[in-house]
């Protein structure tokens, strides 16, 4: 991708360290943003970070997968609105700070073998991965965030979650402004 078709793409620095993830029957991640950065006052959600971009790389075998009966598809969403107030009987509806679900699914997209997903990781491109369906099943995933020189959030430091250990793009570890290091 260059960053003339994509400006976002211009503010990438760094990358954080790759996520392996397995979801096995019944194991799902519900809707969210990786990057929860809204444009509304203020400008910065609860769990704002450096993320920019979002790559997910599937790992199954070569022709295993069958959606239908399996699940487990990338189900992303059209972007989500901005709005100024979010109010306690919202909640159900409200979708981070502030901003509520604006459109309904856009795409599901199947994990197959060696398929790379790219998506925005902030407000313009909600996500979910829907449910695993069939007992034996698994699922797995290689995802990278690739991220902006932003600082890196406090509850990364405290989230074992993911590693929150931020990487330049030529290779080298080092501390680049707000890094975690040591998780």
């Amino acid at each position: 991708l260059r960053a003339a078709d994509c400006p976002a793409l211009a503010a990438v620095v760094g990358r954080q360290t790759p996520m392996l993830s397995r979801y096995a029957a019944g194991d799902f991640f519900r809707r969210h943003v990786d990057n929860d950065c809204a444009p509304v006052p203020g400008g910065r959600g609860p769990r704002c970070s450096p993320r920019v971009l979002t790559a997910v790389y599937y790992l199954q075998q070569a022709g295993a997968w069958d959606a239908s009966a399996d699940g487990g598809c990338l189900r992303l969403y059209g972007p989500q609105c901005a709005t100024a107030d979010s109010s306690e009987e919202d909640e159900e509806e409200a979708v981070g700070v502030g901003r509520r679900r604006c459109a309904d699914a856009q795409a599901d997209i199947a994990p197959v073998a060696d398929r790379l997903v790219l998506f925005l990781a902030d407000q313009r491109c909600p996500h979910e991965v829907l449910p695993i369906l069939r007992p034996a099943t698994q699922r797995f995933a290689l995802t990278i965030w690739y991220t902006d020189a932003s600082p890196v959030p406090e509850f990364w430091a405290t989230s074992g979650t993911h590693d929150g250990t931020l990487v330049p793009l030529d290779g080298e570890e080092c501390d680049m402004p707000g890094s975690i290091s040591g998780m």
